[in-house]
């Protein structure tokens, strides 16, 4: 028998300037991805969870409906909450022209949260997501196999059914509280991006080529023990 891969996050501090390395990629648009750590306690992750869904994880979320939809920055715009790690990704699709704007639009909507800018719709909306995916578990066999495996390996078993009653139970207050927690380390941001001043080439395959920009990586250590360095 094998033994259990072991998950480890250490935060280490922030080395200042932000590293930043150009690659050759064919991209025919511009991907952001910023990095978040979130020092909620292991009790209050349900409610960091439900946060990042009120950000960006539904239609009717504030990144989808502000940056997307009336902004038109970004062909795409998500948030995502990794519970093991306690971390949220938000990724989005954007003109090259647009990536400072579009930065600087997803941090005003997390900061608007962190001051209590939140609909009562926007909350009701997220936990109704939720409660589906939750719901969801019991149509296959493999989906709650996924579940219950990792509820062992977080060492806490739930039903789908006790996660959707918390989710339900979650106030406002509890939301704000998760993203005021909320913290974004340039060295744990990353930005694949075709250049600025790049020309495209169209190779054989009819895609073309541009330099891509990489903006400090997310570093993650593989091996017998996965490990995420995030800066602090």
């Amino acid at each position: 028998m094998r033994d259990a891969v072991s998950i480890e996050t250490k935060r280490h501090t922030a080395s200042g300037d932000v590293k930043r390395v150009t690659e050759e990629m064919p991209v025919v648009q511009s991907k952001l991805v910023m990095g978040f750590a979130i020092g909620t306690t292991p009790e209050e992750r349900l409610a960091a969870k439900l946060m990042s869904v009120v950000l960006g994880g539904t239609p009717s979320s504030k990144l989808f409906m502000n940056v997307r939809e009336k902004q038109s920055l970004c062909y795409y715009c998500a948030a995502r909450h990794d519970t093991p790690k306690n971390v949220m990704l938000v990724q989005s699709g954007v003109e090259t022209k647009d990536l400072d704007r579009t930065e600087e639009a997803i941090l005003k909507e997390l900061n608007d949260m962190k001051k209590g800018n939140i609909t009562d719709d926007e909350i009701l909306f997220a936990k109704l997501a939720m409660c589906n995916s939750y719901n969801a578990v019991a149509d296959s066999a493999a989906s709650m196999e996924t579940w219950y495996l990792s509820g062992m390996l977080q060492g806490k078993l739930h039903t789908p059914e006790e996660y959707a009653e918390c989710i339900m139970n979650i106030t406002k207050d509890e939301i704000v509280s998760a993203a005021e927690r909320v913290t974004i380390r340039l060295s744990s941001s990353f930005v694949y991006n075709s250049s600025r001043s790049c020309t495209p080439k169209r190779s054989r395959s009819g895609l073309e080529s541009c330099p891509a920009r990489v903006v400090a990586p997310i570093k993650v250590k593989r091996g017998r023990s996965s490990r995420m360095e995030l800066a602090d």
